[in-house]
């Protein structure tokens, strides 16, 4: 081997793979290329003669004759890793500590979320709200301020929740207990569930009082009928991967639960909306009156997956009869639309998250109306069509507000971008 060149050997997702021999002085590049595809935060920052520079040296010696030929194969690597994703190989001690130490703050809004849409966690309590934008900032292991305030939002919370003292729950796929001092901190006896020997041994660290399982939610879960009220999982659920998998978790979640009015809450990250509707539709075969919720809880264009399902049907308040949201391309309720059919109290303060989804309600509305003009008149193509859902809203909100979408007519807007049952 020339003393110039080195063999490039990189961890993709735990298995160590070789990308041929390449000249030193390339190799800071082809590592930056590699790690804008694994790490999904957008492309790479290098100039188009560095680019060209990297792929005349691959198609020379590598098997790969492009970059897009090695970003394919990065893809094809990591549906591999998730097809046979094992969270207790995957989670060693290092990689436990990072993810706690980094979803702190993301893993309290999404828990905070899933208490609300629960109707557990009432903002709008005469004892003090918080500000969720806020919570979302902070890390668990951060700076002292970071630690102060999660322990000031965790105390709130302890006050604005209802009555759950001794009420037993299972927080499935707890991890390191990033949900689970949250839900501990409304008043729940929480029992923990996940597969990793680090996760849960990060958990014993600092809820060492904590009863916890190490199972797979892909199996049979380890506890007997009637047990549990609720069942709660952050960042879990997507782990059913197959229809067989969220057949068995639902089915064995439904003997779990003591109560018609027991329920499962959870966040999650589906591949697509396909896995999104297995998941829901499995809960449904199972017995569950069960929805996808589509949610902004960062305050951002980023969507985010919540899951609601209760193990007995009221036809005034089911959840499959919530009106879905326009918004979004999946035809599910966002939080607007679940709070308002189920008598759900939501925070509309000033700086409240619930605000800012009125408001992007209301932008998304101007939007469509916006655009179905344009798209109706001889102007020429336009590059984001409407479709026909989209465009009868845009006709029904053009009737409400002839002289213009007024913001001081936010509930009427509201009530005219949920016209459809979620399915």
């Amino acid at each position: 081997m020339s003393p110039n060149k080195k063999e490039v050997i990189i961890d993709f997702w735990g298995v160590k793979r070789s990308l041929g021999v390449i000249t030193a002085s390339l190799i800071t590049d082809l590592i930056s290329i590699v790690n804008a595809k694994k790490r999904k935060r957008g492309r790479h920052r290098l100039s188009e003669e560095r680019l060209m520079a990297v792929q005349n040296e691959l198609s020379r010696n590598t098997i790969y004759q492009t970059i897009t030929d090695l970003e394919d194969q990065i893809s094809k690597w990591h549906e591999e890793h998730k097809q046979n994703f094992n969270a207790d190989t995957h989670y060693n001690e290092r990689r436990a500590a990072a993810y706690t130490e980094w979803n702190g703050g993301s893993q309290l809004v999404q828990t905070i979320r899933c208490l609300e849409l629960a109707g557990i966690v009432n903002p709008q309590s005469e004892q003090g709200s918080y500000n969720l934008c806020k919570t979302g900032k902070q890390r668990r292991d951060g700076t002292e301020a970071d630690q102060q305030n999660r322990r000031q939002t965790l105390d709130m919370l302890s006050k604005i929740s209802t009555k759950q003292a001794g009420t037993l729950i299972l927080d499935a796929g707890c991890g390191s207990g990033l949900s689970s001092d949250v839900l501990h901190a409304v008043g729940f006896t929480v029992v923990g569930m996940d597969y990793s020997h680090a996760m849960l041994k990060l958990l014993s660290s600092t809820l060492p009082t904590m009863c916890v399982a190490r199972s797979d939610i892909r199996q049979q879960l380890p506890f007997r009928g009637g047990l549990f009220r609720h069942i709660f999982s952050v960042g879990a659920l997507h782990f059913l991967d197959t229809q067989q998998d969220a057949q068995t978790f639902f089915s064995d979640a439904h003997r779990l639960l003591d109560h018609d009015e027991s329920m499962i809450t959870a966040s999650f990250f589906p591949k697509d909306i396909t896995h999104a509707r297995m998941i829901r539709d499995a809960a449904r075969d199972s017995g569950f009156d069960a929805t996808c919720v589509l949610d902004r809880p960062h305050r951002t264009a980023v969507t985010r997956w919540f899951f609601l399902a209760t193990s007995g049907y009221k036809d005034s308040t089911s959840l499959q009869s919530c009106p879905s949201c326009s918004m979004f391309d999946f035809r599910a309720p966002c939080p607007l639309s679940v709070s308002k059919s189920r008598d759900i109290a939501l925070s509309y303060e000033a700086d409240s998250h619930n605000n800012f989804l009125l408001r992007e309600h209301i932008k998304h509305a101007k939007r469509i109306v916006r655009t179905a003009k344009y798209q109706m008149s001889e102007s020429g193509p336009c590059s984001d069509p409407l479709d026909d859902r989209q465009l009868s809203i845009a006709s029904k909100l053009r009737e409400a507000f002839p002289n213009g979408i007024d913001d001081e007519n936010s509930m009427e807007i509201i009530d005219i971008l949920h016209p459809l049952q979620s399915g």
